[in-house]
């Protein structure tokens, strides 16, 4: 199911661009076994906790390094 959505929205996001739809390739790797699954866990796991629970502890420690903010629905950086 997550491979056809992500799938699906490359290729829409190619449509919209008006780009060549790249070849998608998907692995599903256990994060105990793969350091950069548990950096991508970990980022998003702050930012849930600052957005959802209005606790900044974790972000607090990685918001220097964020370059790319973009509003996402009700979410406003």
């Amino acid at each position: 199911m997550f491979n056809d959505y992500l799938k699906d929205k490359v290729s829409w996001k190619s449509f919209v661009m008006d780009k060549d739809e790249p070849a998608i390739n998907i692995c599903h790797l256990d994060s105990q076994e793969e350091p950069c699954i548990q950096v991508a866990d970990y980022i998003a796991g702050a930012i849930f906790s600052r957005f959802e629970r209005s606790n900044n502890t974790y972000y607090d420690l990685i918001k220097d390094k964020i370059q790319f903010k973009n509003s996402w629905g009700r979410i406003s950086w």
